[in-house]
């Protein structure tokens, strides 16, 4: 009994050390092959790192520079541990990056990342649940299980680069996913990038959980408009038509500016495609809309009074045409009864005229045999 007691438990021992280094053995699988903690691609020469909630981490290839005579460690290469990118980025009020270089950068309405340049990102249970072409499976516990598909055609298949283990989440003042939907109003005005931006510092105007619409701050544009365009206006809309409704958007505007400015013959300047609409071409535009409008009332209310003049004058038409006819009827019908009773009195006067003519006939008869 003895011998079997000491039998089963190292069997048990044994076990649990496979099961063990089975699952290590996984878990550096996933680790160096695969997605396990994060989802790392490259888009545009950057390289992000998307975390199952919301929150990355980018790296600009090639960037890597002396600060302040002092080479930074290895650690800090990534915008999370510390590497200054501020020459390269544009922030919103909040505080987030909604720019780096060329690569716009779009939040839903929990502060979530939801776009990131042409890879769109989707969310089920408060996890990344589609990244582009690529879906994700979670275990029952939350963990990340398996995917399928791939995020694009240049990121088929996950490539292990040794600065990804440098990849951080943000430091707990710098996080942007909240439970409460504070950006649904909020649509920043990002800029394109011409070349590295001066003094440019991440500034928040606004916390993080409070409801905020977007001013337009001069210090900021003259920081980040250095080449006099707006690339995009953000929408905070889960869905691919908000990129193609913002560029038609900024361009009815700009045509709508323009249209102004030729009906009110103001010097004002021209707004090309694409760039903001200032305060008085609002006005003009606001005028000539009015305008507008008053002259189709006044068309609309001529339309409505020919309309009506026209009908009472064929109501009048049809109303003495309507008279005329009846007073024709009763024209022809007394006309008939005077015909009738001429004729009527005419045959009682030839009656009476051949009663007359047989009663004298006998006298004359006895006149003329007396005579005889």
């Amino acid at each position: 009994m003895k011998h079997f007691v000491l039998f089963f438990a190292a069997l048990l021992i044994g076990v649990g050390n496979s099961r063990a280094e089975a699952s290590e053995n996984k878990v550096a699988t996933a680790t160096m092959f695969g997605y396990s903690n994060s989802f790392i691609f490259m888009e545009n020469g950057v390289t992000f790192s998307v975390y199952p909630d919301g929150e990355f981490d980018f790296y600009i290839d090639n960037q890597l520079q002396v600060q302040a005579g002092v080479r930074l460690g290895a650690a800090a290469i990534t915008f999370n541990s510390g590497y200054n990118y501020n020459p390269f980025v544009q922030y919103d009020d909040y505080g987030a990056v909604i720019q780096v270089q060329r690569v716009p950068v779009f939040y839903d309405f929990y502060g979530r990342v939801n776009r990131i340049g042409g890879v769109w990102i989707s969310y089920r249970n408060n996890r990344v649940y589609r990244l582009g072409g690529m879906r994700v499976f979670y275990t029952p516990l939350g963990y990340y299980d398996y995917h399928i598909g791939y995020i694009n055609p240049y990121n088929r298949i996950y490539a292990y680069r040794p600065f990804h283990r440098f990849f951080v989440r943000p430091a707990l003042g710098y996080c942007m996913v909240y439970n409460h939907p504070y950006r649904r109003y909020y649509h920043p005005v990002r800029y394109t990038y011409h070349r590295p931006y001066r003094n440019n510092v991440r500034r928040a105007y606004a916390h993080v959980g409070k409801t905020y619409r977007y001013r337009p701050r001069t210090e900021r544009a003259r920081i980040y408009r250095n080449d006099h365009r707006v690339v995009a206006r953000e929408s905070v809309r889960n869905n691919r038509s908000n990129s193609t409704r913002t560029a038609r958007s900024t361009q009815r505007q700009g045509n709508a500016a323009r249209y102004s400015e030729n009906t009110s013959g103001r010097s004002t300047r021209t707004v090309g495609k694409g760039r903001a609409v200032t305060q008085r071409e609002r006005s003009n535009l606001r005028t000539s809309r009015a305008a507008q409008t008053g002259r189709t009332k006044v068309a609309n209310r001529s339309s409505r009074v020919r309309a009506e003049s026209g009908r009472n004058v064929r109501q009048s038409s049809r109303a003495g045409v309507d008279r005329a006819d009846r007073g024709i009827v009763r024209n022809s019908r007394s006309k008939t009864r005077v015909s009738k009773v001429r004729s009527s009195e005419r045959t009682e006067g030839r009656s009476r005229a051949v009663t007359q003519r047989t009663k004298r006939t006998p006298d004359r008869a006895a006149r003329r045999s007396g005579r005889d």
